[in-house]
């Protein structure tokens, strides 16, 4: 688990580090009718990975709220009946 988490640090850091010290940042821009969005690649890609991190943990919350995790893979797994032939 520290490999990974070691591992996934590197490449946020290779993320955001490689384009500053390139000199080169990209651009994005995402435009509709009268909405524009301006940001760099490397922002974008924080802001991707924010964004997921926080539907993982609303994801978590609302299991640990709910608590359908065991409850209804159980439910299912009991719902099976073997085929007769």
């Amino acid at each position: 688990m520290l490999k990974i988490l070691l591992l996934f640090a590197l490449l946020i850091a290779g993320i955001v580090l490689g384009p500053m010290i390139a000199g080169h940042q990209g651009y994005v821009l995402i435009q509709t009718d009268n909405y524009n969005i301006e940001t760099s690649v490397t922002g974008l890609v924080i802001i991707l990975i924010l964004a997921m991190v926080v539907l993982f943990a609303i994801e978590w919350l609302l299991r640990r709220i709910f608590r359908t995790g065991a409850h209804t893979r159980g439910w299912f797994v009991g719902r099976k009946r073997p085929s007769r032939a």
